[in-house]
């Protein structure tokens, strides 16, 4: 059984409320108000079945793309396992020095980091609902949910395809290398994108005459996954700039996206797995911070400057630590910048010999990383005018405690959580909606420069969030029955060419103009 709870919202000097509920009882009372029925539950209307066994054009195809650590990753030169199966020998005899070369990203002084290489791959999704360990439970459920409710609403992967008895598929996977940084893999997202689009093209010209078809894609992104998204909606593939302006070009090829749990501010937890090491479920080894400090991915994701998480323990209310700094790591004993990780960094750079000569190296790659992550974190930034034929849709977790502030003591660098606020335990809930709003400046309404189409609030943790009935209950209809600008023109083009006696057709309406422009002009 399904229940809405109530909700109600204290706004300003006055009240809006608004009340949701829906009950179930033993009871049944005659007339339309006061009707109460045991048969609560899922229903589908006819809009939404036709929809689900509709095929063909006029619906866009879907991307899911993965967050932080949302992969598995081998070694392609030994096919070795280097993340997403581990094993009994992980838990009572730790981590080996190849597994943790393997993991890390790799390191080379002077090189720029999209230049340096490794020989792991990524090769699936995270999708297994739990890999268990001697009693130890490692969730990564949330992607397997993502896709079950996709399939639900009638998507398709092409391995599918006989099973359902389709032709064309709707549903398609990007797994990409978490570790790198995520400009990187933006430039493979783009590759993704437009080797689907030409497959598509070519099927839909063999399956319905249609040649050179305007694929457009909708993208449902989960936690750093979401960070890509957006830059790739503002720049396409290029690279960053110190003086980014966006261009919106992937917006060419993207008409709906929805963001899920995306720490689009950055998140506090960060720091403290740089500094500390990550320990990826209760029982497991603790991997090292000069493990984690290699990847570039995850500076990327440290709170954004704007909101002065981190203070210093003596000077609480001065100014916030510069996290971009590597003056600041090295005087803090950050990470790679900690002398103590020198005992990982041997097994990291086995032909380097002097502990000053690997230090070099590493915080050569900590000033890349940084640097990096400051540029990114600027491009996400920029306020700009999204084209209005493109829709966010966010869904966050709301419920949870969440890290907002940490003060670190200057001689030893130890950091400690100091505020707890609302999110889903790794993204706050105004990191989520980039909200810059500041307690001590209070304004009456979210400061944002995402231009968000609609903002789901859901009793959620962070991988939970796919689970919840919430967000089961709502993708459905923002991806099948809510119309963008971009539907106009596509089902208009395509009745013209098509006809409206087709099978591939009869379950679409022409949209009415107005209706549309009602939807995304919220």
């Amino acid at each position: 059984m399904k229940t809405i709870s109530g909700l109600v919202s204290l706004f300003s000097r006055g009240f809006i409320i608004a009340i949701f509920c829906s009950c179930s009882t033993n009871e049944s009372y005659v007339g339309a108000y006061q009707a109460k029925n045991d048969n609560v539950g899922s229903y589908t209307s006819d809009i939404e079945r036709s929809f689900r066994s509709y095929e063909g054009p006029a619906r866009n195809p879907v991307i899911v793309i993965h967050g932080f650590l949302g992969s598995k990753l081998k070694n392609s030169d030994n096919d070795n396992n280097v993340w997403g199966l581990f094993t009994g020998s992980d838990v009572f005899d730790g981590y080996t020095d190849e597994y943790l070369r393997d993991l890390s990203y790799p390191m080379a002084y002077g090189r720029e980091l999209k230049d340096i290489k490794d020989y792991v791959v990524p090769y699936e999704f995270m999708s297994d609902a739990e890999i268990r360990i001697v009693g130890i439970t490692i969730d990564q459920s949330a992607y397997r949910e993502m896709l079950d409710v996709l399939i639900s609403m009638g998507f398709v992967t092409e391995n599918m395809l006989v099973q359902e008895k389709k032709k064309l598929p709707s549903l398609f996977t990007f797994y990409y290398d978490w570790r790198r940084t995520n400009v990187e893999n933006v430039r493979q997202l783009h590759e993704f994108i437009f080797k689907k689009r030409a497959f598509l093209q070519k099927r839909y010209e063999e399956e319905y005459g249609i040649k050179d078809f305007d694929v457009q894609f909708n993208i449902i992104a989960h936690s750093m996954g979401g960070m890509i998204t957006r830059y790739y909606l503002m720049y396409g593939n290029k690279p960053l700039a110190s003086e980014p302006v966006p261009s919106w070009e992937g917006c060419k090829y993207v008409e709906r996206v929805i963001i899920v749990g995306t720490p689009n501010l950055g998140f506090l937890n960060t720091c403290f797995e740089l500094t500390e090491g990550l320990q990826v479920a209760p029982g497991m080894p603790i991997i090292p911070p000069a493990i984690i400090g290699t990847w570039a991915s995850i500076y990327q994701m440290i709170p954004f400057a704007c909101t002065n998480s981190v203070v210093y323990s003596d000077d609480p209310s001065g100014k916030s630590v510069n996290l971009y700094d590597p003056e600041a790591w090295k005087n803090l004993k950050w990470g790679l910048a900690d002398p103590a990780q020198d005992q990982y960094l041997q097994v990291l750079l086995p032909d380097v010999k002097t502990p000053e000569a690997r230090r070099k190296i590493a915080l050569d790659h900590l000033e890349k990383c940084l640097k990096e992550a400051e540029n990114f974190a600027k491009a996400l930034q920029i306020e700009s005018e999204m084209p209005g034929k493109t829709a966010l849709f966010l869904f966050l977790g709301d419920s949870v405690n969440t890290r907002k502030k940490a003060s670190v003591d200057r001689l030893t660098g130890k950091l400690e959580t100091i505020v707890y606020d609302g999110g889903d335990g790794i993204a706050l809930s105004t990191s989520a909606r980039m909200d810059t709003v500041q307690p001590e400046y209070w304004k009456p309404f979210v400061s944002s420069c995402v231009r968000w189409h609609t903002v789901v609030h859901l009793n959620a943790d962070h991988m939970g969030i796919t689970d919840s009935h919430g967000f089961e209950d709502n993708v459905p209809y923002y991806l099948m029955i809510t119309p963008v600008k971009g539907d106009i023109e596509r089902i208009r083009y395509l009745k013209k060419i098509l006809g409206n006696s087709q099978k591939y057709m009869k379950n679409f309406q022409t949209f009415n103009k107005e209706q549309v422009l009602s939807h995304t002009s919220q």
